[in-house]
């Protein structure tokens, strides 16, 4: 009887389907590029993570600052019961 030695021969079909999943995303790129045409503007994002409040004088958490927050305790929850059922 003869060891494995570990190496693996890379089959025509593996190339094939590399091949295929690599052209799709390409096809999908240009595809959305060339027909959704967006411009989008990242200045106004840092304003939804942090916001100054003026009456306490300091910088508070925003939209999607708590939005984080609140899927990660969903997920520990979500975690936490799943390994308890």
């Amino acid at each position: 009887m003869r060891a494995k030695t570990g190496k693996r021969r890379i089959h025509w079909l593996d190339v094939v389907i590399v091949a295929s999943v690599v052209a799709l995303i390409a096809f999908v790129a240009v595809r959305v590029n060339s027909v959704l045409r967006y411009d989008w503007d990242w200045s106004s994002i840092p304003n939804y993570i942090l916001r100054y409040d003026a009456e306490d004088e300091r910088w508070v958490a925003n939209l999607l600052l708590h939005g984080f927050f609140t899927t990660l305790r969903l997920a520990l929850w979500g975690n936490l019961l799943a390994a308890i059922i």
